[in-house]
């Protein structure tokens, strides 16, 4: 693969951004994405934000479910995220074409925050 910068970032067929840098500990990588769409690039912020919070409460959830969704779309809210900006950066076939011209599969891509991701190869 040719690591050279920058590397283009896909989902589907929409061309999402430019991965402006790239390391590497293997079996994950990690770049900075420059987002084509800055107002997509927001909404995928704020899904990491609101995911990384899931993750640290997913150890204490209320025991009730209404009260858990509740809890949910209260925080959603004030994030200012919804359920299609996290289906967006959970879902989705995502695609790497490196300087070479080849399209490599990216497997377990996460939004980290701060324009970063991280994916397996």
């Amino acid at each position: 693969m040719d690591f050279r910068m920058p590397m283009q970032l896909y989902r589907g067929q929409e061309h999402v951004g430019l991965v402006t840098s790239y390391s590497s500990d293997q079996p994950w990588a990690m770049g900075r994405v420059e987002d084509f769409d800055t107002a997509r690039g927001e909404r995928s912020k704020r899904a990491a934000l609101f995911n990384r919070w899931l993750n640290e409460h997913e150890d204490d959830p209320p025991e009730d479910d209404a009260v858990y969704y509740e809890l949910l779309e209260q925080e959603m809210a004030r994030r200012d995220v919804d359920q299609v900006d996290l289906d967006w950066c959970e879902r989705g076939v995502w695609t790497i074409r490196t300087q070479d011209g080849i399209n490599h599969p990216v497997y377990s891509l996460d939004f980290l925050g701060d324009r970063f991701i991280q994916w397996r190869w």
